[in-house]
């Protein structure tokens, strides 16, 4: 029972052994570099058991702003140095290598996890919701939906402060003005993590998203970009899994 349900055993005991326990996985939180504590953080808007893709979660962290300048080093590879840190201090784990040991999927603990949600409502860092749940805290930055059946976004639309939207496993499908209301009134986006959202059509808002460092719709049913994605830059938008716009804003389309 207690394996079953160690997470709500570890925040309310007063068994001194699990007590220790909270007390050194809080330790592994603190001891943690600045720059690391924030993509730890990031890392819990991964849904419960979600298997990370590492050039995902890297290019999310480059978007948020989180990677600092190391000498001559690309943004990637610091990020990428930042992510071997998380690994080496078990902080995420490993679950799937390649052949020559390269890693290509890793999660977060349940309990680490627990530690970086609780620590991330303290900080407003981001908030998590489910279809049964709306937000009226409108200092939240970043909102993740997951297994949501709700038709529209407008519930999260009084968030001004918003910067990030992650959805995962949507159910159903998001009504047509609901994105456009959402972008409009949350005019600070940075990330937008659409993939395999059921999304038909991008909105003409997106044009108006100057800090936007990051949009991902892959495999989602948009079938054409807009005109208004051109107007973000001047280069020639072209059909690649990944490209850059003017080094502005990462664009996922495959």
């Amino acid at each position: 029972m207690t394996c079953n349900s160690l997470s709500s055993e570890l925040s309310g005991t007063d068994d001194p052994l699990l007590e220790t326990m909270t007390n050194i996985l809080w330790l592994g939180f603190s001891d943690l570099p600045y720059p690391l504590k924030r993509c730890f953080l990031y890392c819990c808007l991964f849904p419960e058991d979600y298997w990370i893709i590492p050039r995902r979660v890297i290019r999310l962290w480059v978007a948020e702003g989180f990677v600092g300048k190391i000498g001559n080093m690309a943004p990637e590879e610091v990020a990428e140095t930042y992510r071997i840190g998380l690994v080496k201090r078990n902080v995420l784990q490993v679950v799937k290598r390649n052949a020559v040991g390269r890693l290509k999927r890793c999660q977060m603990h349940d309990l680490m996890r627990d530690i970086a949600l609780s620590t991330s409502r303290i900080q407003k860092f981001c908030g998590i919701y489910d279809a049964q749940e709306a937000s009226n805290d409108s200092g939240v930055r970043r909102l993740q939906l997951f297994h949501s059946k709700v038709d529209d976004l407008r519930s999260w639309s009084g968030m001004p402060k918003l910067r990030s939207l992650l959805v995962f496993n949507h159910i159903g499908k998001i009504s047509p003005d609901s994105l456009p209301l959402l972008l409009r009134t949350s005019k600070v986006f940075r990330v937008l993590e659409l993939q395999a959202a059921p999304i038909e059509k991008l909105s003409d808002e997106l044009a108006n998203l100057f800090n936007l460092r990051y949009l991902n719709i892959r495999m989602t049913k948009v079938n054409e970009l807009n005109n208004s994605i051109g107007s973000m830059n001047d280069d020639v938008v072209q059909n690649h899994p990944h490209f850059s716009m003017n080094g502005k804003t990462d664009v996922e389309v495959a």
